[in-house]
């Protein structure tokens, strides 16, 4: 990436460091790696994935609400919706026993 950061893969490396990340549970790291994707990448497709990634990211870390939140902010553009709503509805169910 430092010695290439015009290459026209840039964005799937980036891409593949975050998905590493998330597996790796870094999720902190992942999510850095992913908001460089969605700022820097001009394929709505992968800035989709990252927005989907993030939310991933947040609801593993344990931020159910920030999970939430994002998972909302994606659902339009996202390919799968249904997956989406399948999350947030998971979401809103754990929230909702906390209080």
């Amino acid at each position: 990436l430092e010695r290439y950061p015009e290459s026209s893969r840039r964005d799937r490396a980036l891409d593949g460091l975050a998905s590493t990340c998330y597996v790796t549970r870094r999720y902190q790291s992942a999510i850095t790696y992913y908001r460089k994707v969605i700022d820097e990448s001009e394929d709505r497709e992968l800035r989709s994935e990252a927005g989907f990634g993030i939310a991933s990211c947040l609801e593993e870390a344990g931020s159910h609400k920030a999970a939430l939140e994002q998972f909302i902010d994606i659902r339009e553009e996202y390919p799968n919706g249904e997956l989406v709503q399948q999350r947030i509805d998971r979401l809103q169910e754990k929230l909702d026993r906390k209080n």
